[in-house]
């Protein structure tokens, strides 16, 4: 299975995010974070992880972008 196609586990996306597994549970339960379950067990599909990572942080940036505009009086520009 090539490496953007890696199944993880609870565990290991919590290893990898550096958060605790209860907050995962919760995220994957409100629908928060891209998983999937295999009976009990929560799964999470690498490239969609790397991928809601990815729309977050650019989302986050912008948000700060807006409120540092606001802040200044200034407009946020598109760069």
């Amino acid at each position: 299975m090539p490496d953007d196609e890696k199944i993880l586990t609870l565990k290991e996306l919590c290893k990898v995010l550096r958060v605790h597994p209860t907050t995962m549970y919760k995220a994957a339960r409100q629908g928060q974070i891209p998983s999937f379950r295999i009976g009990n067990e929560w799964r999470f599909r690498r490239d969609a992880i790397v991928q809601w990572m990815t729309e977050r942080t650019t989302q986050s940036s912008q948000i700060r972008k807006v409120a540092h505009a606001g802040r200044n009086g200034g407009t946020v520009g598109t760069s």
